[in-house]
């Protein structure tokens, strides 16, 4: 039995917006990394 009340809270912690800027803002270095492996990958073909 899938408890409910624990489904909604998770969902409500994914949707926060001010936890949701977090998570981006942490993962902006990686993803401008990953961003620029696949550029070169690119280029260099």
């Amino acid at each position: 039995m899938v408890d409910r009340e624990f489904l909604r809270e998770k969902c409500k912690l994914l949707i926060d917006p001010e936890i949701l800027y977090g998570i981006l803002r942490n993962n902006l270095g990686d993803l401008r990394l990953f961003a620029g492996m696949v550029r070169d990958m690119f280029l260099k073909e």
